[in-house]
């Protein structure tokens, strides 16, 4: 008995062993087609920027006015500047979008667009909104390649040795694809399609968006517009966890009392921590932005963080937790709040916010804030090209 045992682990030992070399040929196959040959900042010919974040970058008041918002306008005066470069440009921006969906719009695009600098404007909307937050950290650390290890303890050195295990990462990404790969959603307003939520949770994002902290209609919405047999209980209860600001008792409660309390029905992990912690959060929007940054410096890709140009406090402290994100991880961090403070009076300030952003005028400053930090950026690497 012992002995059958014994050739079952052996042999379970030589196909693990076996199916690991195999991995790594491949990876390494992979990555040397997928090289990056040159550090110029212009492949293929082309200078490709990439866009991600939320209502803001998507130039929500801006399209609402039938305008440009920053992004197209800044593509556009780049490719003023230089007409020979053919500069492309790739907004995958969506509303109500947190850092963690933000990275879901990175990691379902870069691989297909290759860009080679990448703007990121996002952090805002992880106060409120918890949808995806714990699924990014899981998806991009299979992109991800360790390489080395960097020190600490004897556990964090078993832990950063199995990581660079393919068949470890192989089992990961099973296992997100399989249990918490966020569902496709349709697209408005022509913005480019990419995998983080339903439409119902959309809706749900937007009418919080709107309704500030009427938390009321949160609820009705999520209770009006529940489908038996077609919206995702899991998603339901998620949300409304999110309504409830993570009292899953209470919420209970209101479930029960509605005759919507269906456990049954619930198949995923959702971990409540994240709507009652907000330290968790805030580290999260760190690891989050953290983990791109590596990302992209291990695909050659130069990452620029934005802050919001916006006077409301909750602003003002994101914009704080950005700017020290960014020192730490050392990005690029174009500073467009104190672009506005020193380039436009308190009145003009007041002129150009809409609802909670920036019309098209706002786009526009910031817009030429950005231009800026590409121009020489661009600049930089012709002059360095020339000698």
């Amino acid at each position: 008995m012992l002995k059958n045992i014994f050739k079952i682990i052996i042999f379970a030992i030589v196909v693990l062993i076996s199916l690991e070399l195999l991995l790594q040929v491949g990876s390494l196959y992979v990555r040397w087609g997928n090289r990056i040959k040159t550090p110029s900042l212009f492949k293929e010919s082309s200078l490709r920027i990439m866009f991600i974040g939320d209502s803001w970058t998507q130039g929500f008041d801006a399209v609402a006015e039938k305008r440009s918002g920053y992004a197209d306008l800044t593509i556009q005066k780049l490719q003023k500047i230089f007409p020979d470069k053919n500069i492309q440009g790739y907004n995958f921006a969506w509303s109500s979008t947190n850092s963690s969906q933000a990275i879901h719009q990175f990691l379902d695009h870069y691989h297909d667009v290759r860009p080679r600098i990448l703007i990121v404007m996002t952090g805002f909307n992880d106060f409120w909104n918890r949808q995806d937050m714990m699924t990014a950290a899981r998806r991009i650390s299979n992109e991800i390649v360790i390489d080395t290890y960097s020190g600490g303890g004897f556990k964090e050195c078993i832990i950063n040795n199995l990581e660079k295990s393919r068949v470890i990462k192989l089992v990961r990404l099973t296992r997100y694809n399989l249990f918490y790969k966020p569902k496709e959603m349709k697209m408005h307003y022509g913005a480019n399609p990419y995998s983080v939520t339903s439409e119902y949770a959309q809706g749900f994002l937007n009418t919080a968006s709107k309704s500030k902290f009427n938390f009321e209609e949160r609820k009705e919405y999520l209770l009006k517009n529940y489908k038996e047999g077609v919206t995702d209980y899991n998603e339901f209860y998620s949300l409304m966890l999110q309504a409830f600001g993570g009292d899953q008792e209470g919420m209970h409660r209101y479930l029960i009392d509605k005759n919507m309390f269906k456990p049954y029905l619930i198949t995923k992990d959702i971990d409540v921590r994240v709507y009652k912690d907000r330290a968790l959060r805030l580290k999260i929007t760190e690891q989050n932005l953290t983990d791109l940054k590596l990302l992209c410096d291990q695909n050659g890709i130069i990452i620029i963080i934005m802050n919001y140009p916006h006077l409301d406090r909750i602003y003002l402290d994101t914009n704080a937790r950005l700017g020290k994100i960014a020192q730490k991880i050392n990005a690029i961090y174009v500073d467009c709040f104190g672009y506005f403070k020193e380039n436009i009076t308190p009145d003009e300030w007041k002129e150009v916010m809409v609802s909670g952003h920036v019309n098209y005028k706002g786009h526009e400053y910031i817009s030429n804030k950005l231009t800026s930090t590409l121009s020489t950026i661009i600049n930089s690497e012709l002059r360095r090209k020339e000698n």
